[in-house]
């Protein structure tokens, strides 16, 4: 995946990002530098009104699926590393 947004830029404190509208071309997430004592959260809110929330806690690539997504936001919970998180873009 060479295309991404960042999402969390060296967060080392708990932040619930700021939503963002979905543009139709995300396809995940990619974490970086999580501890095993730290959580990184995606919530989606699809054009329905559903709410979906997904607790990551492994670094890597996690694909998801983004349709119907209206809007997102990234958040972290936990006070211990530097976390990077990045929306990958098809």
């Amino acid at each position: 995946m060479a295309n991404s947004r960042v999402a969390l830029f060296a967060c080392k404190n708990s932040h619930e990002g700021a939503w963002t509208r979905a543009r139709g071309n995300e396809c995940g997430v990619e974490i970086v530098d999580l501890s095993n004592e730290e959580l990184v959260v995606l919530e989606l809110v699809k054009r329905s009104g559903e709410n979906v929330t997904t607790k990551f806690n492994q670094c890597g690539q996690h694909f998801i699926n983004f349709s119907d997504v209206d809007k997102y936001r990234v958040g972290k919970v936990g006070n211990v590393n530097g976390t990077h998180v990045k929306v990958m873009l098809k």
